[in-house]
């Protein structure tokens, strides 16, 4: 599972706080980047915040290349 630039700056910025990063109007649904890394349930919505799922963190250690 290869992760793109945008896909892996995205991961980046969530997994950089423990909290997740809040939104007003979910990202995913105008920018796709968001959209795939969902879709492949790298990050996931609880309440009004992005989080990154394990998989989504191992992903961004290494277990993506």
């Amino acid at each position: 599972m290869k992760l793109t630039a945008p896909q892996r700056e995205i991961l980046e910025f969530v997994c950089s706080t423990n909290k997740g990063i809040g939104f007003r109007q979910p990202a995913h649904v105008t920018h796709a980047p968001w959209r795939r890394l969902m879709k492949r349930r790298l990050i996931k919505i609880e309440g009004t915040r992005y989080v990154a799922t394990p998989a989504g963190r191992q992903a961004l250690k290494g277990g993506g290349e």
